[in-house]
């Protein structure tokens, strides 16, 4: 499990947090963090107890929909599926400070486009 947490911290400096916006992301870099994040979500069903195996699965779901938001998608399916992800972090950790920057960023500009705010529940 360490090598989860480990991979998620990863990717998450690789794609980037800081208030830069990342590098674009591969696709075969967001098919690592959809595997981490599926992984992670795996093992956090298995034991949800566990605060480690919650946190790698935050983690994991962050850097996912990060990955989405800044991949190599086309917009009309990056933001919905960022979206998607960044409001499971929440959901794991609402306290997430990132994912609700993320998300409000997002709706932001749905707003600015006059287009409804998809829903991803």
């Amino acid at each position: 499990m360490k090598a989860v947490l480990s991979v998620g911290f990863a990717v998450l400096c690789a794609i980037g947090l800081s208030q830069t916006p990342p590098a674009q992301v591969t696709k075969e870099k967001l098919a690592k963090l959809k595997t981490t994040y599926e992984s992670a979500k795996a093992a956090s069903t298995k034991k949800p107890k566990d605060a480690k195996l919650k946190k790698a699965y935050e983690e994991a779901a962050l850097g996912y929909g990060l990955g989405c938001m800044y991949g190599d998608l086309p917009p009309r399916e990056k933001y919905v599926s960022a979206l998607r992800y960044l409001r499971e972090t929440v959901k794991i950790n609402p306290k997430n400070k990132v994912a609700k920057e993320q998300i409000s960023m997002i709706e932001s500009i749905y707003k600015q486009m006059g287009r409804p705010i998809p829903k991803t529940d």
